[in-house]
Formats: C-alpha cells, sequence, structure tokens
C-alpha cells in the first residue's frame, strides 16, 4: 500500500492529472484508480492550492501577459512621467520621447491605482507623434491606433502640428470597422475589475477590441498588468492565485465550468487529462481541446464531451438537433399548407366562375377539372397544416422539457433526472 501511495503522490511526468481540494488526497486517486482502471503510477495527484502556489497571471489561450517586474507605482509618479514626456513633444526631442513613454508605460503596468484611460491613451498618441516625425509611419500608426483602443473618444490636440492628424484619424476609422471580442478574465468575481481604466463586470465578459489593454484587478490590493489580446472567443486571463480550493467543485457547475477549464488550460501541458472526483462523479478535462465530461465510478458517462463555448449553453439554452428540427420542419410544414390553401381556394372560385359562364360543354368540363384540381390542392394544404402543426408542437414540448431538465436549478435535485438530450 505505501509503494502505490507514493506512486500517486509523487510521479511528477504523469500526462493524467488528479485534481482536489486537499481534503482527502488518498480517496481522491483511489476513486480515479477504480473508475478509470489507469495505472497507479500514470497519475499526478495535486491539490488545487498545490497548482496554483506562486503562478502569476497568464493567458489560457492565444495572448500575452506582461506582468509587473519592479516595484509598485503610483498614480502622481506616472503624471509626473506623462509631464516629462509632453516636454519632449515641445523639444522635439523625440528619441527620448520614445524612451521615456516605454518607461511610463512600464510604470504604469505596476500601478497600484485605477489607470486615468486619457493619460494611458495621451502616452501612446506622443509616441506616436515622435515615430510619425522620424518617417516610421507604420510604427506611428500602431501607436494611434493603440491610443484610440484605450480612448475611443480620443481627438487630435490643437497643440500638435497638424501632419499626423489624418494617420491618427484613420486608425479611428479603421477601428470601427473592427470586430471586438469577450475580455474573459477567471476566476469571474472575487474582486473589483478594471479594463483600460474603467470600471466593469468580468461576469459579463465585456466586449473589447483586439489589442493591448491595461487590466486592473483587485479590492484591498491591486494587481495591475498589460495584457495583449490577440482576435479569439475563447482566450482568458487567467488569475491563478484567486482561486480558492472549493473552486474544484465548479467541475460540477456548468455556469463555473469554464473558468476552472481556463486555469488548467494555462498551467498544464496540453497533452494532459484532469480527472476530478466530486460525490461520486469523476469529472475529466482534456487539456488539449477543453472539453469537459463525467463518469460515475462504475464507468457510465453522465456528461459526454462537451466543449467550452457549450457548458452554459448545456445547462440552460442548449437546442438538440431532433427538437429543433421538428420545430423548425413544423413550422415550414405548415406555412407551405397554409399557402397552398390559400391557393387551391383562389383556383377552385376562379374555376367555379368559369362554369358559370361556360358557353359550351367543353369549357364547362374544363372548369369542373380545374375545380377538382383546386379542391385537392385544399384538401393536401389542409394536410400539411395538421402534420406541420403536430410536428411543431412535439418538437416544442421536447425543447422546452429539455430546457427544464438541463436547468441549473435542476441539476443534481432528487427525483429529476438530468441529461442530455441529442
Amino acid at each position: 500500500m505505501a509503494l502505490v501511495l507514493h506512486a500517486l503522490l509523487f510521479t511528477a511526468q504523469a500526462a493524467s492529472v488528479v485534481l482536489h481540494d486537499g481534503s482527502a488526497p488518498v480517496q481522491a486517486p483511489a476513486q480515479v484508480l477504480v473508475a478509470t482502471g489507469l495505472p497507479a503510477s500514470e497519475l499526478r495527484v495535486v491539490s488545487l492550492s498545490e497548482l496554483v502556489e506562486g503562478q502569476r497571471p497568464q493567458m489560457a489561450g492565444v495572448g500575452q501577459v506582461e506582468t509587473c517586474d519592479g516595484e509598485p507605482a503610483t498614480w502622481s509618479e506616472v503624471e509626473a512621467l506623462l509631464r516629462r514626456a509632453e516636454g519632449r513633444v515641445n523639444y522635439m526631442e523625440y528619441e527620448a520621447l520614445i524612451t521615456g513613454v516605454e518607461e511610463t508605460l512600464g510604470r504604469i503596468g505596476c500601478l497600484t491605482e485605477t489607470l486615468h484611460p486619457e493619460a494611458g491613451a495621451r502616452l501612446h498618441m506622443l509616441r506616436g507623434v515622435a515615430h510619425h516625425a522620424l518617417n516610421d509611419s507604420a510604427t506611428a500608426w500602431a501607436e494611434f491606433r493603440q491610443a484610440h483602443i484605450i480612448a475611443p473618444q480620443m481627438v487630435w490636440p490643437d497643440e500638435f502640428v497638424p501632419e499626423g492628424k489624418p494617420l491618427f484619424d484613420g486608425t479611428n476609422s479603421e477601428l470601427a470597422s473592427t470586430p471586438t471580442m469577450p475580455c474573459i478574465i477567471a476566476p469571474a468575481g472575487g474582486a473589483e475589475l478594471w479594463v483600460d481604466g474603467r470600471s466593469v463586470f468580468a461576469e459579463q465578459r465585456p466586449e473589447i477590441l483586439p489589442g493591448r489593454h491595461l487590466i486592473q484587478r483587485g479590492t484591498e490590493q491591486m494587481t495591475s498588468l498589460w495584457v495583449e489580446w490577440e482576435m479569439s472567443d475563447d482566450a482568458a486571463l487567467v488569475f491563478p492565485q484567486a482561486f480558492e480550493p472549493e473552486h474544484v467543485g465548479w467541475a460540477a457547475e456548468p455556469t463555473r465550468r469554464d473558468e476552472l477549464g481556463a486555469l488548467l488550460t494555462a498551467l498544464l501541458d496540453p497533452e494532459d487529462t484532469v480527472f476530478i472526483p466530486l460525490d461520486g462523479t469523476i469529472w475529466k478535462f482534456r487539456v488539449g481541446d477543453g472539453r469537459w465530461s463525467g463518469i460515475l465510478p462504475d464507468g457510465t458517462p453522465v456528461l459526454e464531451d462537451v466543449a467550452p463555448a457549450e457548458n452554459e449553453v448545456a445547462a440552460s439554452t442548449r437546442r438538440p438537433l431532433l427538437p429543433t428540427g421538428l420545430l423548425a420542419g413544423g413550422g415550414a410544414f405548415a406555412v407551405g399548407g397554409a399557402v397552398l390553401t390559400a391557393v387551391g381556394f383562389g383556383q377552385a372560385a376562379q374555376a367555379s366562375a368559369g362554369a358559370d359562364g361556360a358557353a359550351t360543354r367543353v369549357d364547362w368540363n374544363s372548369a369542373e377539372a380545374d375545380h377538382l384540381a383546386a379542391t385537392r390542392r385544399v384538401q393536401v394544404g389542409w394536410a400539411l397544416v395538421g402534420a406541420g402543426a403536430v410536428a411543431g408542437g412535439v418538437g416544442f414540448v421536447l425543447l422546452t422539457d429539455g430546457a427544464l431538465r438541463m436547468a441549473p436549478w435542476a441539476a443534481g435535485q432528487p427525483g429529476l433526472s438530468v441529461q442530455l438530450l441529442r
């Protein structure tokens, strides 16, 4: 038994990770062994506290994070550096200005107070002015663009020479047609959050433009960092040390599962698979593709391969293919049947009028045949309307039943069956 525990606790190179909250370091791997049949030597057992210890904020997915490597900075220090940069513009000390702005932006990344958005944007605009004066239009464009990302309503100052204004205005026009992306923070909540100096709610995943943003998080103690966000729907900025041991339980919560998945994606190898035993269910997370699944101790699946973007949807608003098809198809049949019925009624009326005005037997027979065909169209139309109504009704019942079964308040409640409809 001692040898088995030694293998479970100290195998560092394993690709299968057993994650627990620290309360049951022996029982957790034992449950995984029983449910999966994996060799004990392939399991690496770690608590959430051990996993996040000493870890700095980092990205899960595409993007780069610049953390503060210096002393904490105050806003008064940043203001003094900004005034110095302004003076260098007046004396056309462009090389010194570029260096000074870089220093100032670095100190902003160490701020313990919230950023003033206009000041941050002005630094980038100043550096853009310097590069434009040095005939480096490409870098000037990037700096002007960054200024507009931080402060979209920024205008060209009257005290600056006008040569750079068309380039400055052009970046604003380009950004106006640039798609935004969700700013995903994990964990969401637990502290106040600012993006480029503006207070936001992480739970609402505010929309941002791809580019460089200052993210500040904290209540009593603030963490500031520059983040280069690349266009993505699921890249997340992770604050590992903000996760608490009990957050392993988010594996069983569809609305919080993605946050835990972001943490695991940021800290573990893409080849790793994570197992989390919770209340008789083994939750499995594949780091490489971000998919979750769940099995009972006997191997029975309770959740099969849910992708990150599907977790919250799976909890409340997922629309299975068959019910959706029945509802849409039924609606199409009903509409088509109604159209056919209306056309049939119109043709029947025309045929009746033709029969009444027939001058010969041939004309009357022709009108009678048209009337009979129109009557059949009406009958077929009514049949389609009826069939469409039945199919649509069945689809509606299945959809509402599926949504009820997967509602967050229904998950895990006694007497309620929770399953994914396909």
